[in-house]
């Protein structure tokens, strides 16, 4: 383990020697210097200490470094602080016990030299903060944000709730209309890989990042105080869980890019979302589900739905059914003592971690529809089965002034492996994006014609259908919306007729417990790795959250599309 230290003191000699001793017993050790209180309590604002050696008079008082031992401990509970003075009193032995100080050394001591026993009390400060942190867990942090105006709060498990001081001043319709700027940025890239525009989307990120850090963290002291402090009670990042409570229209707000001047937040911990006053069926403890099944075979559906349609703005999306074969082959790589069907779209199987080892978790039935049978009637009944991971990649609508109608696409009609594959080789050679050029031309009228006739119409199965399919079966834990904006939300004040503005708040109001989808689009390369991480990880670890961090981490950090999932957990 690496370790850092800092040492406090005003006298620059004092602190060469305080190091000589320390290098004789600590090899992998990162040595910070502080000359003064107000140095000290920047640092340990910024770095996580693993000891902190720091004199008492620093110059301003003769109890400065009470304050720096009381900053380290409010920061971590696991960072050890050795108190040294010239200058002993009885009553410091107090103020030492008060805040928990891992050592107080006189250093004038005639009895033990300072030489010997200084360093001896580093080593065993080191072995303690060790074992300290060997005793954390995992950690969930909850920052509940309310509408604008109102107080934001903060807890964690086992604490009581903070409340800040001041309201909060977030305007989403302001980051609705920032998150379609990435959008459009991200959009452009996609086609022109376009160097400059990636600079521009970097440069937004980090932006968006560092305003939200200060519009959350910053403005509310006791929000940003819970989050260091949580730092200090978990071994690794990823053991520390950051949930945002929210009003269902901040569900598009990118946390996931608050940036604390060095990262965002979303390449360092697990991040999701919860909606304020909702509840799942279930607990959101993946794990717990195999505790339910027994022997019950674990249920996956993996979809490709590709669909197109001038009329509708709808480009043809054949990456789709390049996505769900590389998650289903992924899968079936993975999977052993299997029983396949002819064409490979039913699979049962064993999840196993390495050849030979030991099975893990429960039987596995994966089935696999792609975009030649899947029509609108084969989803729906599929749906209706009730399966424990849903995976749709889909195009995905969200009408800006009209949210509850919300959908997705299929087809009318099932067709063969091989009219599909021919017909797409022509539908690719058609401009979607250019509805004028496409009324003009009659090869495209032919098109149309002929995907009528082999396909029928494009289906919407709306938001509210899809909630209602998800609360008659109840069987559906994890849901993956591969789809463009299926994170997306509308305004509460343009409803007229349902109270949904959205698909991801219809599908938690059916009370599932998981929902993962996308911000904006990603190219068709980038979202097939995504998906074959996240799911490689989730068998592997039972964690959705942290199963999400590490696909995110598999993407180049300098390319936003990292940023774009969004991870739901009632």
């Amino acid at each position: 383990m690496a370790y850092s230290i800092l040492i406090v003191d005003d006298n620059s000699d004092l602190r060469d020697d305080l190091k000589k001793y320390i290098k004789k017993v600590v090899s992998n050790a990162t040595i910070i210097e502080a000359a003064d209180k107000q140095s000290a309590l920047t640092m340990i604002k910024q770095i996580y200490f693993s000891v902190i050696a720091t004199d008492l008079d620093l110059g301003e008082s003769e109890k400065d470094g009470f304050e720096v031992l009381k900053a380290a401990k409010r920061r971590s509970e696991d960072t050890q602080v050795i108190v040294l003075t010239s200058y002993p009193k009885p009553e410091h032995i107090s103020e030492v016990q008060k805040y928990d100080a891992y050592e107080y050394i006189n250093r004038t001591d005639a009895i033990v030299p300072f030489e010997r026993h200084f360093p001896r009390k580093i080593k065993q400060a080191l072995e303690f903060f060790k074992y300290k942190r060997q005793q954390r867990k995992k950690y969930d942090l909850t920052f509940t944000l309310p509408l604008t105006g109102m107080k934001p709060t903060v807890r964690s498990l086992g604490s009581t709730l903070s409340i800040s001081g001041k309201p909060l001043e977030i305007n989403p319709d302001q980051l609705k209309m920032i998150s379609s700027a990435i959008c459009s940025l991200m959009l452009y890239e996609h086609t022109t890989n376009n160097e400059q525009i990636l600079k521009q989307l970097n440069a937004l990120s980090k932006f968006i990042g560092s305003f939200l850090w200060d519009k959350i963290l910053t403005d509310h002291p006791v929000l940003l105080n819970n989050f260091w402090e949580s730092l200090g009670k978990i071994i690794g990042k990823e053991n520390l869980t950051i949930r945002f409570e929210i009003e269902s229209e901040y569900l598009d707000i990118p946390f996931e890019l608050l940036n604390d001047g060095i990262q965002h937040l979303g390449l360092q911990f697990p991040i999701v979302r919860s909606f304020l006053n909702m509840k799942g069926n279930e607990k959101s403890d993946f794990a717990s589900l195999f505790e339910k099944l027994g022997n019950q075979p674990l249920r996956i559906l993996l979809v490709a739905a590709n669909t197109f349609s001038a009329e509708m703005g709808l480009q043809p999306i054949p990456g789709v059914d390049k996505e769900v074969r590389g998650i289903h082959d992924a899968l079936k790589n993975s999977l052993h003592d299997t029983k396949v069907n002819k064409d490979e779209t039913q699979i049962t199987g064993r999840f196993q971690l390495v050849k030979d080892g030991p099975y893990l978790g429960p039987k596995i039935e994966l089935t696999t529809i792609y975009s030649h049978s899947a029509s609108f009637e084969r989803i729906k009944n599929e749906l209706d089965t009730g399966y424990h991971i849903v995976h749709l990649a889909a195009h995905g609508y969200l009408p800006e002034n009209n949210p509850q109608t919300n959908f997705l696409c299929f087809w009318e009609k099932d067709c063969s492996y091989e009219e599909w594959q021919n017909f797409q080789l022509k539908a690719l050679k058609e401009d979607f994006k250019n509805q004028e050029n496409i009324k003009k031309n009659n090869e495209y009228d032919n098109l149309s014609q002929e995907i009528r006739s082999l396909r029928g119409e494009v289906c919407k199965i709306s938001a509210h259908e899809l909630s209602n399919i998800f609360s008659r079966t109840e069987e559906t834990f994890i849901l993956y919306l591969s789809s463009c904006y299926s994170s997306l939300t509308g305004s509460r004040s343009l409803l007229t007729y349902c109270n949904s503005i959205g698909i991801f708040d219809a599908l938690a109001k059916a009370g599932i417990p998981i929902i993962i989808g996308h911000r904006f689009p990603l190219k068709d390369k980038v979202s097939i790795k995504f998906a074959n991480e996240f799911y490689q990880h989730l068998l592997r670890n039972y964690s959705p959250e942290v199963s999400l961090l590490r696909a995110r981490k598999s993407l180049p950090e300098d390319d936003s599309s990292w940023a774009s999932a969004v991870m739901l957990m009632q």
